[in-house]
């Protein structure tokens, strides 16, 4: 006789979910079909399993209800082992590796373990870039947008009254000399995992009818102990993120 256990561990962080099922057979008959977290090994009961029987199994994952996010990597993996090691171990792409399968046989006295899992590495690299100034027509203020091209494996927060800054001119090409300098007036939040398009704005109305700006080759980022400049980077969990801000005349 043998002894067969199954595991089954989801990937889940509060931001990312990847589905993770495991199915265990021998023969036509159903030994285990696990859609749920299982992240221990879990006697397989019901069915005696002999020297010589023949057990498959599987790590699959339902992709179209849960697809992988659109950055970092998403792996799927099943491992089969017994009391002396691994059988069988192999990973493959979340979302295009397809159904992972292995069929063994069974020596007796043999403990035997079928673990499927899913997992989900946050990029190593992101980019901030702190793009430009414009006219917000709806709000009627001077805004910021700023870009990150990637999750953060955190957290992070530009702060409010300066952490983005922009000297003001009324010419069209940023010369006669700045008339002020216009910070951003709150605070904004980039959450774990989240990337895109994002802005800020200044609080300051549209109505000075200014027509170029520069920013300022600074931003401040809370928990940071200084301010950013161009080239610069900042660390969340796995990933470095580098500020890169666009500091050349630009209209408005």
């Amino acid at each position: 006789m043998a002894y067969i256990y199954y595991s089954n561990n989801e990937f889940s962080d509060g931001t990312f979910f990847l589905d993770s099922n495991v199915f265990v057979s021998r023969a036509s008959v159903t030994l285990v079909n696990e859609v749920y977290s299982q992240p221990v090994d879990n006697l397989i009961t019901g069915s005696v399993i002999y020297q010589g029987n023949q057990i498959f199994g599987q790590a699959s994952a339902d992709v179209s209800a849960y697809p992988a996010p659109g950055s970092g990597t998403s792996t799927r993996k099943l491992q089969i082992a017994d009391n002396f090691g691994d059988i069988f171990n192999s990973t493959v792409n979340y979302a295009t590796g397809g159904d992972v399968t292995h069929t063994f046989t069974v020596v007796g006295g043999r403990n035997y373990f079928v673990r499927a899992s899913s997992a989900y590495a946050y990029p190593t690299q992101a980019t901030l870039t702190i793009m430009e100034m414009y006219e917000d027509i709806a709000s009627g203020f001077y805004e910021f947008q700023y870009y990150l091209d990637n999750a953060v494996e955190g957290d992070f927060t530009i702060t409010s009254n300066g952490g983005i800054s922009a000297n003001m001119y009324f010419s069209g090409n940023c010369t006669g000399g700045s008339e002020v300098t216009f910070l951003n007036s709150s605070s904004s939040t980039v959450l774990k995992g989240q990337y895109g398009y994002a802005s800020v704005t200044t609080g300051e109305s549209t109505t000075y009818g200014f027509g170029s700006y520069e920013l300022q080759n600074a931003v401040y980022i809370d928990g940071e102990p200084q301010y950013l400049q161009h080239g610069d980077t900042f660390v969340r969990g796995a990933t470095t993120v580098t500020v890169h801000i666009q500091t050349s005349c630009g209209g408005l």
